[in-house]
């Protein structure tokens, strides 16, 4: 089934202020809790297009019928798109709390919980894939803490994830995936630019990241990134 974007719109220039207040606001959760209300109408009148990009590439290479983690879920746009796809086996992790109660009226999901993914998540299940859109860009995730992602997936997993283009030049993204990768076994699939903030002009990399063959641990220690290749 084809999947379309959200159309909801506000004013364009109070929502870029919030969108780059967001970058720069320590604290994560309590921005978030109060952004959740007009979080999708901000975002969809910049053109935001990454959790229509995120969905098409997650549902062309994995089956319907299997489990999804939405990391970093939000208010649930990635999740809503992908139960129109026919996805019912979704969860979704957030720091947010105020964004996970918008995403629960979207009535997508079969668990949503409150997670910080800068540190370790602790699950009794593995999932067969996990999305990731939004999260990874000017902070305070680093390319360390995908291995946080990857650590709740199955072996061989995709994990779709997006990562700004501007945050991605600015914070060496290639030279970190690269360290990263090495360090915990994770792969680089897939990487492309995509539009992102369409009406900003501002693009991402979109990535499938394939967790480990094998089951693998790892201890994280914060540290001070057609087709694209790294390196």
């Amino acid at each position: 089934m084809a999947i379309n974007g959200i159309s909801k719109m506000t004013n364009p220039d109070t929502a870029e202020k919030k969108r780059l207040e967001s970058y720069r606001n320590p604290d994560k959760e309590t921005y978030y809790d109060q952004w959740a209300a007009t979080y999708d109408q901000d975002l969809q009148s910049e053109g935001y297009a990454g959790p229509r990009m995120a969905a098409q590439l997650l549902s062309s290479i994995v089956p319907a019928d299997q489990s999804v983690m939405d990391f970093g879920c939000g208010s649930g746009m990635v999740g809503e798109l992908l139960g129109i796809a026919g996805y019912q086996r979704l969860y979704g992790v957030d720091i947010s709390q105020g964004m996970l109660e918008q995403a629960e009226k979207r009535q997508c999901y079969l668990s949503l919980r409150q997670h910080d993914l800068t540190t370790p998540m602790v699950d009794d299940i593995r999932y067969q894939a996990g999305v990731c859109v939004g999260v990874c860009s000017f902070g305070p995730l680093c390319a360390d803490h995908i291995a946080h992602m990857t650590g709740v997936l199955e072996a061989g997993a995709p994990l779709i994830l997006t990562i700004n283009a501007l945050a991605w030049e600015e914070k060496d993204w290639a030279g970190q995936l690269d360290g990263a990768q090495s360090s915990y076994g994770f792969s680089i699939d897939y990487i492309k630019t995509i539009p992102y903030l369409v009406d900003k002009g501002i693009e991402a990399k979109l990535l499938i990241i394939r967790n480990a063959e094998v089951e693998t641990t790892s201890d994280y220690q914060p540290e001070p990134e057609g087709d694209e290749s790294l390196g």
